[in-house]
């Protein structure tokens, strides 16, 4: 069950890490540059901690503690890209000459402010653990 958790995890990284990419062109504040630091420290302890195989791999709860964070950042991450109905992807430009790219970006910038958390308290959890499974 563990290898199985494990396998998802790593590929819902993969996933933020290929939405990270795609929606690069789209960096907004400090906020988002933080994300990014903080998201290439996951990626380095998580391939640190398989090479040397710590016991924090084991841990079914930070398992899924991981899964869930990822899964909420790539969806958030889908849907500012891809999404339709979200009037700023419906509407690239009106008659007009008016663009909607200032709430696409605000709309990123919210929600930057709950990947960090995010990442912050996954790096808190897997520390305390770490501290008690030696």
């Amino acid at each position: 069950m563990n290898k199985g958790l494990n396998i998802v995890r790593i590929l819902l990284l993969l996933i933020v890490c290929f939405l990270n990419v795609y929606s690069y062109f789209n960096m907004v504040s400090w906020s988002h540059l933080l994300y990014l630091v903080l998201l290439v420290v996951v990626i380095v302890l998580t391939t640190k901690d398989f090479i040397k195989k710590n016991p924090i791999n084991n841990n079914r709860a930070y398992i899924i503690i991981c899964i869930l964070s990822f899964l909420i950042i790539s969806y958030i991450l889908c849907r500012f890209t891809f999404d339709t109905s979200l009037f700023f992807n419906k509407y690239t430009g009106d008659p007009y000459g008016s663009n909607f790219v200032e709430f696409k970006m605000l709309y990123l910038k919210q929600n930057m402010i709950y990947f960090n958390l995010l990442l912050v308290l996954l790096l808190t959890y897997r520390k305390i653990n770490l501290k008690i499974s030696k």
